[in-house]
């Protein structure tokens, strides 16, 4: 019983578990919503809406620049040393900074040489865009303290959840709705702000070739979750291709699936920084083994009762989905064995180099067979969704792989 209590205090549990809360939140909450919309709005207009949160994810991977993981092995490695964190702080936001702004120049260039009848859409989307860019999240990962997170993340998705339910009431309504989603960001935004300064952090003014330095550190991370994000948050903007309804299929699947990895996935962010400093296989694999059990247990559940939860959901008219959400449950299990055995992984044993090389060879080949089904004319949301599958099982194969070998190499230079 002692040993429990004693595991359950530990500090990567308690990280875990406030990452479990946020990640509840980012994927369960919305499913109180988008269920909501679903029935609410035409299902062009929701998937209009579904495509615009997709291109709001993908942005929020480019402005991130893969600073999740730099940045907080940077400051896990600092943190007693407040003035070293506080410039690096600095010089990271100037860094997102002036990449928010080349991504919000991008987005008014197409809105004014393509004269698109989202423009509105897209405006709404640029404020989400900066405001995420400058969440401070990867801070609280690096100093452990990621329940200060849960605090604003929470506030903000409530926010959402009642402004939406209270407000959107119309089928063409899908601009209010995503307004009410760039705003709770920005409220989330701020919260983590007052909440850093009540940490004893500061923001020092940045320097322009410290920022060519962390861009420069953040680059591999950055490539990797570029890579990452054109088989995972692209793909409902890719469903699009095929049309609206396509993409509101897919986007519905997508959040049962999301809800179901919300549940496992804090780990591999709880994990990182302890396993960058203390290298303790023993709780990485305690804990691996005990979340995959979850996991499992709660896809083959969701498997069973698939069609009932699609339509009591999204209603009957979605029903088409539900061979949709087989495909990606199969691929969550997958995809937390690659997560898992990532950059986590990889930080104990001090390269980061095959889970890099894992995604970019994956995402190669999901451009690859993306291009294959569009000539053919193929494209469509169980498509798309059965490719990502076995993207994402390249990427599970090739990294536990990586472990086995560094695991054989090191039993074998012991014993000679």
């Amino acid at each position: 019983m002692q040993r429990i209590s004693a595991a359950l205090k530990h500090r990567v549990a308690r990280n875990t578990a406030a990452l479990g809360t946020i990640q509840l939140s980012n994927a369960l909450l919305p499913l109180l919503v988008m269920p909501y919309l679903a029935h609410t709005l035409e299902i062009n207009e929701f998937g209009t809406f579904a495509i615009a949160l997709a291109l709001i994810q993908v942005c929020q991977v480019v402005t991130d620049y893969g600073f999740t993981f730099s940045s907080t092995y940077y400051i896990s490695q600092n943190r007693e040393i407040p003035d070293l964190v506080n410039r690096h702080i600095g010089n990271v936001l100037f860094a997102k900074t002036l990449i928010a702004a080349l991504l919000v120049a991008t987005l008014l260039a197409y809105d004014t040489t393509t004269k698109t009848p989202h423009s509105t859409i897209i405006y709404i989307s640029i404020v989400a865009i900066i405001f995420q860019a400058l969440q401070p999240n990867w801070i609280f990962q690096g100093i452990e303290k990621m329940f200060l997170v849960t605090i604003s993340t929470l506030s903000s998705r409530a926010i959402y959840i009642i402004l939406v339910l209270a407000l959107v009431k119309h089928t063409n309504e899908s601009a209010l709705a995503l307004s009410f989603w760039a705003g709770s960001i920005a409220v989330g935004t701020s919260i983590s702000y007052v909440l850093l300064k009540r940490e004893g952090f500061s923001i020092i003014r940045p320097s322009l070739r410290e920022t060519v330095e962390v861009l420069r550190n953040g680059w591999a991370f950055f490539a990797s979750r570029v890579a990452v994000s054109i088989y995972t948050s692209a793909n409902t903007a890719v469903a699009g291709i095929g049309g609206s309804v396509q993409a509101a299929q897919y986007s519905i699947c997508d959040q049962i699936n999301k809800g179901a990895q919300s549940l496992t996935n804090p780990l591999s962010q709880a994990i990182y920084p302890y396993m960058a400093r203390e290298k303790n296989w023993k709780i990485f694999f305690i804990a691996t083994t005990a979340l995959a059990v979850i996991m499992i247990s709660l896809a083959l559940t969701i498997e069973i009762f698939s069609t009932e939860i699609v339509n009591m959901l999204f209603g009957s008219k979605y029903e088409n989905s539900v061979p949709i959400l087989s495909t990606l449950l199969l691929t969550s299990i997958i995809s937390f064995f690659g997560i898992t055995f990532g950059y986590p992984a990889y930080a104990a044993i001090g390269n980061s180099r095959i889970p890099n090389l894992s995604v970019i060879l994956a995402c190669t080949a999901h451009l690859v067979g993306l291009l294959t089904l569009y000539l053919n004319d193929s494209l469509t949301a169980l498509n798309l969704a059965r490719l990502t599958l076995l993207t994402e099982s390249i990427v599970a194969v090739l990294r536990v792989s990586g472990v086995a070998t560094h695991f054989i190499k090191r039993d074998f230079y012991e014993k000679h």
